[in-house]
């Protein structure tokens, strides 16, 4: 039989021993905030909240905060599986599948056969499987195949079946299905891939890099053409390289073509004006001119270069060179002569030095005077320096040296002559010892002169001598 407390028992830090907790079946009636008690039901221990009918389980997640060892939790693997992956957060990195395949792909409704706008007309964000994957290159294969191709324009009403019936393309009758690439239409805007219906063509859509492979025709079967420009309106088609193809599958070139230096074998002889020609043809051509015709060459066709320009008749115009060099020139003999570089380095050096040698006032003199005042000068540019000032005309204005001395002058014999430094210091030396001994004479005189003043004055009595010192000058 229980006790009961009308009071708190308060055991005043004593331990509570060998004492269990109510144990009920469910949930009080009266629920009191602090009440414990264990369900029998459930197994747990139960503490009552702080309402008058609320209960807290200390087990149940809701009610605690933290971590958790997963090893504690005996359904977390099962939970976890029973999750969709639709469910989980989408990843924000790279999934690594550690080399295990994704199997059992469903069939995606990102499969989108006719759009081009993504690889293998896929939408790039769905997964796809095998079969999907598979379905769409043939899809796309499929697509980008047609069964002739117009290289010229096509009439509009040759592209459908109106009772006149289709039109003829690369040697084949069309018909109905058929796919037809048409590449040289009048209205280019309307160059294309289409499939041929007794209601019209219907355009088949293509993208700029797109490369068709046409299967029949008699000159472009097994060919493939790739759409290169759509511009404005202006799909613009350029026919591709297949294996065994020749260089007829190219367009015609629009600049010079290089063979980098290689020879151009097994060429068939030219028929037309501006066809290539064959060694044989050029050979054939050469042993038929007449003996005339041959004159001015050797009976082989390297003969030619054999020749010395002066073999062939003078030019009547500017010789082009191209920009090259002409060597193993000969000096020059005639006036109008080609002269070599040699010629022309010694002929400027030699003006240079001719030219150094003048003074300004002699080069201008030299430059303003006529030929006739000039005819003292030798026919060798290097002539001139060799005359004497004195072939010269005398100047008429004042001769400026620029700075420089006149070296070898020799000793003056007029008035008007130049004298050289040996003359001033002769003239130097001499006049030293001339003034030498007027100075002496000199001395002598104002000393003599010096003595009588002295004596003069002495003899002067004191009253003389202080009118003298008193008398203004």
């Amino acid at each position: 039989m229980s006790r009961r407390y009308l009071t708190e028992l308060d055991l005043s830090g004593n331990q509570l021993r060998n004492a269990r907790i109510q144990n009920i079946t469910g949930a009080p009636a009266d629920i009191a905030p602090g009440l414990v008690w264990f369900d029998v039901t459930t197994g747990r221990l139960v503490f009552g909240n702080n309402t008058s009918d609320g209960a807290i389980d200390p087990t149940a997640r809701e009610f605690h905060s933290g971590q958790q060892p997963s090893s504690t939790i005996s359904d977390l693997a099962a939970t976890v599986k029973a999750y969709r992956l639709n469910e989980f957060a989408a990843p924000d990195n790279d999934v690594d599948a550690a080399g295990v395949g994704l199997v059992n792909v469903s069939r995606v409704t990102g499969l989108q056969p006719n759009n081009l706008g993504s690889p293998f007309g896929l939408d790039p964000s769905a997964a796809v499987s095998v079969q999907d994957l598979q379905t769409s290159i043939d899809s796309v294969r499929s697509q980008f195949v047609a069964d002739f191709v117009a290289t010229t324009a096509v009439a509009e009403a040759g592209l459908t079946d109106g009772g006149s019936g289709y039109a003829t393309v690369d040697g084949v009758a069309l018909y109905d299905g058929a796919r037809l690439l048409l590449t040289r239409q009048a209205n280019s805007a309307t160059n294309g891939l289409y499939t041929l219906t007794a209601n019209g063509p219907v355009a088949i859509a293509v993208q700029v890099g797109n490369v068709v492979h046409v299967t029949g025709g008699t000159d472009n079967a097994d060919t493939l053409w790739t759409l290169v420009s759509t511009g404005v309106g202006n799909p613009r088609w350029e026919r591709g390289v297949t294996g065994g193809s020749t260089l007829n599958a190219f367009q015609a070139p629009t600049a010079p073509v290089s063979f980098g230096a290689q020879p151009l074998q097994n060429v068939q002889a030219g028929a037309a004006d501006g066809d290539a020609v064959n060694l044989l043809q050029m050979s054939t051509a050469i042993a038929g001119m007449s003996a005339d015709d041959r004159a001015y060459t050797d009976t082989a066709v390297a003969g030619i270069a054999d020749n010395s320009l002066s073999d062939f008749a003078a030019p009547t115009g500017p010789l082009d060179v191209g920009t090259q060099r002409l060597v193993n020139v000969a000096a020059s003999v005639d006036p109008t002569d080609g002269v070599t570089r040699t010629e022309l380095t010694t002929g400027l050096a030699a003006e240079r030095t001719y030219a150094d040698g003048l003074d300004a006032a002699t080069r201008a003199f030299v430059g303003t005077t006529d030929a006739a005042t000039r005819d003292f000068v030798t026919t060798s540019v290097a002539g001139v320096a060799d005359n004497s000032l004195s072939d010269f005309a005398a100047p008429t204005a004042p001769l400026d040296i620029g700075g420089q001395t006149i070296i070898n002058v020799a000793p003056a014999t007029t008035g008007t002559g130049v004298v050289n430094r040996d003359q001033l210091n002769a003239t130097r030396d001499a006049l030293r010892t001339e003034l030498t001994g007027t100075s002496t004479d000199i001395r002598t005189y104002v000393d003599q002169g010096d003595a009588a003043e002295r004596a003069f004055a002495q003899g002067l009595d004191t009253a003389t001598r202080a009118f003298v010192g008193t008398t203004d000058a």
